[in-house]
């Protein structure tokens, strides 16, 4: 039973992690004491996917297992045994079918016979050791092209997958976002040409991916990333949050449907060596020219994510002066950041002479400056890079004020309190979501921003 009582009558929950705690009382992590493992954030439980895989006609024996790839993200992968009637398409409908996405393993990997131990149960120690070969219904072809194939080496890398289609998805062998920028910074660094994890969106292949670095003659980065491209509904330009890539919407473009295009707009310098924005308007302002080359005339539909929800609603505020029909989405976005959450604490609480007030503030103002410019100098890419940011961010919302516009508007939170921040601003209606601030753009939480975000743009028409 997970659920209990202590001794003293306390009620308690078992976690199932297995925990070792040293002589100075600090807890380690050291796994878990059942099989749930953690993909992307969330735990996930193996034995879900095999019930549904067992149940299938002619699947004889199943086993899913966790597996750790090199970056340190790890993915689910089903080794199957099977009487040779399925195929992988009916496998994976099969999954879709029954199963959330994040419960779908990410590769399947057919054997003549799954491995047994010495006391005849499966081999999982010889499993996850062994090279993985996803199952297919046709061997690759042999690749002649040179920059194909040191593409094809790149993805094997970070896939840890021994053989890989020149035509197959990536997506569909498993790589995710993070996956992704991994892969993006890889191909840079040989040199093969210049790539972003923008182009992943329409050349989710390598061979795809190696015609894209052969015809590209400039590194210039592109200024939006569009979803659903040849879809016929009004586009929504949607701001990424703070730190934001456009693949992390890649999961709500998927619910929202082909027929509805989502063009992401992201915080400038993020992958790039550009200068960032340093205020909410100059983002705004930024972002508008994008919109007006690809919409050059309203009604517009904005959005926005976390701090990009703020830049959104500044957009939609500047669009609304000029005359132009706007409405507006924001998902779990806060914009009451608190200009003395940046003053340092003998500043705040005043506990020193007025000179010395100042003396305090022009030193700590020029370090935190400098700070954030040496920041720029941080890898592409790379974590470090996401935490500046995510503080530029920050220190651009602590300078913003947002001004209420009679705009009609959608708020989706996870939480009250969010929701509150937009009551007053915008002609607004509320939706609640389960999940958290980024948990709810991925599965199951996303199918549920998807359904509002698609009632709200039917009934703005």
């Amino acid at each position: 039973m997970r659920y209990g009582v202590d001794p003293d009558g306390v009620p308690i929950w078992r976690s199932g992690d297995l925990v070792q705690i040293d002589a100075e009382g600090v807890i380690h992590l050291r796994g878990r004491i059942d099989d749930m493992v953690k993909i992307n954030g969330k735990l996930v439980e193996p034995a879900e996917a095999e019930r549904v895989l067992t149940a299938l006609p002619g699947m004889r024996n199943v086993i899913v297992l966790p597996r750790v790839l090199p970056s340190g993200r790890q993915q689910l992968v089903a080794h199957l045994e099977t009487d040779g009637s399925l195929t992988p398409a009916v496998v994976r409908a099969a999954l879709s079918r029954e199963l959330p996405a994040h419960l779908i393993p990410s590769v399947l990997v057919q054997h003549e016979s799954l491995p047994l131990n010495d006391r005849g149960k499966v081999d999982r120690g010889a499993l996850s050791s062994s090279l993985v070969k996803p199952w297919r219904e046709a061997n690759p072809e042999p690749v002649a092209d040179r920059l194909v194939e040191a593409v094809l080496s790149i993805a094997r890398l970070v896939l840890e997958i021994g053989d890989i289609g020149a035509d197959e998805s990536l997506f569909d062998l498993g790589m995710d976002s993070l996956g992704a920028i991994e892969f993006v910074v890889l191909v840079n660094e040989a040199g093969e040409g210049y790539l972003e994890a923008n182009d992943l969106v329409a050349a989710n292949t390598c061979r795809l991916i190696a015609e894209r670095l052969r015809v590209r003659r400039s590194r210039r980065r592109t200024r939006s990333t569009t979803f659903n491209d040849d879809g016929r509904e009004r586009p929504i330009f949607f701001v990424a949050g703070g730190g934001g890539f456009p693949l992390t919407y890649r999961a709500l473009a998927i619910e929202l449907g082909v027929e509805q295009p989502l063009v992401v707009l992201e915080q400038r310098g993020l992958r790039s060596h550009a200068w960032p924005d340093w205020s909410i308007a100059s983002a705004a302002r930024r972002h508008l020219r994008e919109v007006r080359r690809v919409q050059p005339q309203g009604p517009y539909l904005l959005g926005g994510h976390s701090y990009g929800g703020v830049v959104a609603h500044c957009m939609a505020g500047m669009l609304h002066r000029q005359g132009h029909d706007v409405s507006l989405i924001v998902l779990d976005s806060v914009h009451s950041v608190r200009r003395e959450s940046f003053v340092p604490e003998a500043i705040r609480t005043r506990q020193s002479p007025i000179a010395i007030h100042v003396a305090k503030w022009v030193k700590w103002r020029s370090v935190s400056v400098w700070r954030r410019l040496a920041g720029l100098a941080t890898p592409i890419g790379s974590v470090e890079r996401f935490g500046v940011f995510f503080q530029w961010t920050l220190h651009a919302l602590s300078r913003h004020t947002v001004e209420p516009f009679d705009l009609p508007g959608l708020a989706i939170c996870v939480s009250d309190g969010t929701a509150r921040e937009w009551e007053g601003h915008l002609t607004v209606s509320i939706t609640r979501v389960s999940g958290d601030h980024l948990t709810m753009l991925q599965p199951p939480h996303v199918s549920d921003v998807a359904k509002a975000m698609g009632t709200f743009v039917s009934s703005d028409g």
